[in-house]
């Protein structure tokens, strides 16, 4: 039914396709590299693919909106949360397409009136020891403060991971915390590559279906002219048989007289054969045979004489000749059948759509992964409180936030308070207040700027020294050289704020402050520095002030 080709070593032939009943592909996906193009196909759920199918088989002129009312997305056999449906839509109706999946998660209450939050499905593709991992890398790097715990529940009755929170954490907080910082959200990009008569092509969702449906309708019909080629040679011995035992006598008589089975199988070939009047033959036998065979004479072929020479004794009892003759009527029939599906279309849309249905029944089930409406895009500083907090870093690079009333007034005579718990040789080098929501301009000492809110700032005690900054942003070996306090990018009036530089050699440089509007993660050049020369100072300036160097 389909080609077979040599293998890699040439040491034995292997088929250029499986001629599967449904479409491998879409069920089951597809991944791989090749040069200079990849493919990335999601699974699907057998029973909605074969759903689309038969609408396809039912109305040809179907659209995408059709044929997702059917086969409405993929389904992960991981389960967890497709959010929108732009992707898929993409996806169908161009072939390439990015899909936000998220885990299914639960937020319940414990016996001591704390929240937990329980992931029971996880994205496709993502390992739950990864996502456990880092759950428990950002608690330790203080991007989740709010965890108690984090352990793994999993066992032979499904997947859990449980997070438990710390008391007053908002459940959103932390769950839109772990979209953001974890593999609990990811993004599945969409490249429907695959190959048509042997050329990459990117198809959309009625194309592969179209595909699909064409390769069935050739694998068919290849099986069914075999089995056509088959039956016929079958039945072609068969009638060589028939007409040999329904003349038994001279033909054992003729076969006797041979002197060897070549000269046989000459002398069989050159008798001619008429069917004999037996009236339990006529019962079974078609009609036509009947009647062709037994007004003319008939000469038997090389194959009908072989199969003579080779017959056993034991066909020629009254009950195996007319087993003979039952095989041939049904063979018959099955011929008949065959070249009725050779010639029609609708009869071998029928056969695909029997098949179709076959494998919905016996393999259909329940989609796992849900669909939902677009995933908002979520702010964390939007339940965060905007308050003023105290916002330190020292010469070696730790930096902490602290609430603003951890500071009292002291009256004449106080003897202050320990503001830092700094190692030997270290001390206090940027001190200032800030809101929560505002973001730190981190320079470096190679002219690097960086983003940082504050809220991401962890927030410690007056007795802690504070967490490494290079935890929160991916410094490299560059050290900070200034830090600025930013509330807003927008110029304030009619004065546009400025940002001034100099570095050790003694080059400045200003800059709008709204050119530094657009935070970017891996952080943006400042200013351009020679190998030899360092950033060594930042400063915010209305660009009508006085600047002392």
């Amino acid at each position: 039914t389909v080609d077979f080709i040599p293998n890699y070593d040439q040491t034995r032939t292997e088929p250029t396709v499986l001629p599967s009943k449904f479409p491998n592909l879409l069920v089951n996906s597809s991944t791989g590299i090749a040069v200079g193009m990849a493919t990335n196909i999601p699974p699907h759920n057998v029973g909605e693919v074969c759903d689309a199918l038969l609408l396809v088989i039912e109305d040809p002129n179907c659209g995408f909106k059709d044929i997702m009312e059917r086969l409405p997305g993929p389904d992960f056999p991981t389960g967890g949360i497709i959010c929108g449906r732009k992707g898929i839509m993409d996806a169908y109706t161009t072939g390439r397409g990015h899909l936000t999946v998220r885990g299914k998660v639960d937020v319940e209450q414990t016996k001591r009136g704390r929240e937990r939050i329980v992931v029971t499905e996880i994205p496709y593709m993502v390992v739950k020891t990864t996502i456990v991992s880092k759950i428990a890398d950002c608690v330790h790097n203080n991007l989740l403060p709010e965890v108690a715990d984090v352990r793994d529940e999993s066992d032979r009755h499904g997947l859990r991971i449980v997070v438990d929170l710390k008391k007053d954490a908002e459940a959103e907080i932390v769950l839109n915390k772990l979209y953001r910082y974890t593999l609990l959200q990811t993004t599945f990009a969409i490249a429907n590559i695959a190959l048509v008569n042997n050329r990459p092509e990117t198809l959309n969702i009625r194309e592969m279906l179209d595909c699909f449906l064409d390769h069935r309708k050739v694998v068919i019909r290849r099986r069914t002219r075999f089995l056509l080629k088959r039956c016929r040679n079958r039945a072609h011995i068969l009638e060589g048989l028939i007409l040999a035992v329904s003349d038994i006598d001279e033909i054992i008589e003729l076969i006797k007289s041979s002197p060897d089975a070549p000269t046989a199988k000459l002398n069989l070939m050159k008798k001619p054969l008429r069917l004999a009047e037996v009236a339990t033959l006529k019962k079974i036998l078609p009609e036509a045979f009947i009647t062709e065979k037994s007004r003319s004479d008939h000469f038997l072929t090389g194959p009908q004489a072989d199969a003579i020479l080779t017959m056993q004794l034991q066909k020629l009892t009254g009950l195996e000749i007319e087993k003979l003759a039952k095989e041939y009527a049904d063979l018959t029939e099955q011929i008949e059948g065959y070249e009725a599906i050779l010639a029609s279309d609708e009869i071998l849309l029928d056969i695909i759509r029997e098949d179709i249905c076959e494998i919905k029944e016996k393999y259909g089930d329940a989609r796992r992964t849900q669909i939902t409406a677009a995933a908002e895009q979520f702010d964390v500083a939007d339940l965060i409180a905007d308050e003023e907090v105290i916002v330190t870093v020292s010469h070696t690079g730790y930096v902490k936030r602290m609430p603003i009333d951890t500071y009292r007034k002291q009256a004449r005579g106080g003897r202050g308070i320990i503001g830092s718990d700094t190692k030997e040789g270290d001390f206090i080098e940027h001190l200032f207040v800030a809101s929560t929501h505002d973001y730190l301009l981190i320079f470096t000492n190679r002219g690097k700027c960086y983003w940082l809110k504050v809220y991401d700032v962890p927030s410690l005690t007056r007795q802690s020294k504070g967490r490494n900054i290079v935890n929160l942003l991916k410094l490299g070996n560059q050290q900070v050289a200034s830090i600025i306090n930013v509330s807003s990018f927008d110029d304030e009036g009619e004065q546009q704020r400025q940002l001034v530089m100099a570095t050790r050699k003694g080059i400045v440089k200003k800059t709008k402050l709204s050119a530094y509007g657009n935070p970017r993660a891996s952080g943006v050049i400042a200013i351009n520095l020679d190998a030899d020369d360092d950033l060594i100072g930042v400063a915010l300036t209305t660009g009508e002030d006085d600047i002392i160097l």
